[in-house]
């Protein structure tokens, strides 16, 4: 779990780097859309630790369904919430989405560097 919680931090300074770039350059709109995108998959990301690690203290197959469920029950119900709003601009959705691969190519590297010392 160390190697998520790592990822969730720097995926975080990520999104407080980019952000006022994006409301600077492309308009309040965009970075309200952008933030959104990000906290939405940064979000899933911290309850993916949280639930798992309650999950596999249990070791409930049924509560794993039923948490796998209700999240993305949970998700589906707030993206259609989001998708009706009428600031939201879909391209930045997606870049705001798109900051988790920076984010896990950052780990990557960072772990590779650490492991040749």
């Amino acid at each position: 779990m160390n190697r998520i919680s790592n990822l969730i931090k720097i995926h975080l300074i990520l999104i407080l780097i980019l952000l006022p770039f994006v409301s600077y350059f492309f308009g309040v709109n965009s970075g309200k859309t952008f933030a959104l995108g990000a906290f939405v998959v940064w979000l899933n990301w911290w309850l993916l630790i949280f639930t798992w690690s309650w999950v596999l203290g249990k070791k409930s197959i049924a509560l794993a369904a039923s948490v796998i469920v209700m999240k993305y029950a949970l998700l589906a119900f707030f993206s259609i919430c989001i998708i009706r709003q009428p600031w939201l601009v879909p391209s930045w959705v997606v870049g705001g989405v798109f900051t988790i691969v920076p984010a896990v190519l950052f780990l990557a590297w960072y772990e590779r560097l650490e492991k040749q010392k």
